[in-house]
């Protein structure tokens, strides 16, 4: 599960009552194959809850990975990790399943808002899977290979206009094509485009890439050696 954090540190201090707090907290700073990571676990009843955040510091605004259930045993013990703050937080529900979060560590007081975030359907991450697995591509690749066809689409529908007015004039509605196609695949825009591309170059054939080279006046002997000369060549 995905949550989108927005953090603040606040100004006000930790507050010396505690008996009000939610439970304790600890942030912990790893370095694994995937890079540096904070997970911060929050004292939830018998166990702890939080995220993990990737980078080494507490960004302004971040997406996090909703981590499982762990033990208290984390709030005493790092495991290895790095203990970069602990302390007590107070946790406040919102409206749209959003919650409010306010650490209170030994480095100041955080104010955290999560919002979560809504998830892939099974069938469309396995999509992607199998095609990040076909094609040999790392997952890190997603974002550019969606920017990737996102304008690879919006280059053959702009073709597609442009050439509709160039070939039908008034008689093309390019606003009316656009809305048709909007949510065309880039194979379906190609099948549209074909047809104008075929169309255009009817029109306008193109230039052959050489042209005859004309022979001297002169004997027949002389001719047929230019020939050959630009034979060779």
């Amino acid at each position: 599960m995905y949550w989108e954090l927005t953090i603040t540190p606040l100004e006000d201090g930790t507050p010396t009552d505690t008996d009000s707090a939610a439970g304790r907290f600890v942030l912990h700073r790893r370095h694994g194959g995937e890079g540096t990571r904070l997970d911060l676990r929050l004292e939830h009843g018998s166990h702890c809850v939080g995220w993990r955040l990737d980078g080494a510091e507490l960004p302004e605004r971040c997406w996090a990975v909703e981590k499982a259930p762990h033990p208290l045993r984390w709030l005493e013990d790092d495991g290895g990790a790095a203990r970069r703050d602990s302390g007590v937080y107070h946790w406040e529900d919102e409206s749209g399943g959003g919650r409010r979060i306010v650490l209170h560590g030994a480095a100041g007081s955080t104010e955290i808002r999560a919002r979560r975030m809504p998830a892939l359907p099974p069938r469309t991450m396995e999509a992607v899977t199998a095609f990040l697995d076909r094609h040999g591509l790392a997952a890190a690749r997603i974002p550019e290979l969606l920017e990737d066809g996102r304008e690879a689409r919006q280059r053959a529908l702009t073709r597609l206009c442009g050439l509709g007015r160039e070939l039908d004039g008034s008689a093309f509605d390019a606003a009316l094509w656009r809305d048709a196609l909007a949510n065309a695949s880039l194979a379906a825009l190609h099948k549209h485009l074909e047809p104008y591309e075929q169309r255009l170059e009817a029109r306008h054939p193109p230039t052959p890439v050489s042209k005859p080279e004309p022979l001297p006046d002169g004997d027949a002997a002389d001719r047929a050696e230019m020939a050959l000369r630009i034979a060779r060549e």
